[in-house]
């Protein structure tokens, strides 16, 4: 359950790379936009899915096969 994450917030540039990002968290129905605008590079998660559910889907990204 990730909604009880807080934002983190930086004072200035915050610089990196899409190979920085493990995966993105958002609505379930707005996943293939965000997967879209990032080339389908980085994995898009619904907070709401079932651990097993996210697990499968992040395992099939080859920066995460090793996922316990």
């Amino acid at each position: 359950d990730f909604r009880w994450e807080r934002e983190w917030r930086v004072c200035g540039d915050f610089s990196f790379s899409i190979s920085d990002i493990a995966f993105g968290i958002c609505p379930a129905n707005e996943i293939p936009y965000f997967e879209n605008l990032l080339s389908n590079q980085v994995p898009f998660i619904d907070s709401s899915a079932t651990i097993a559910t996210s697990k499968q889907k992040l395992k099939q990204y080859s920066h995460l096969k090793d996922l316990k």
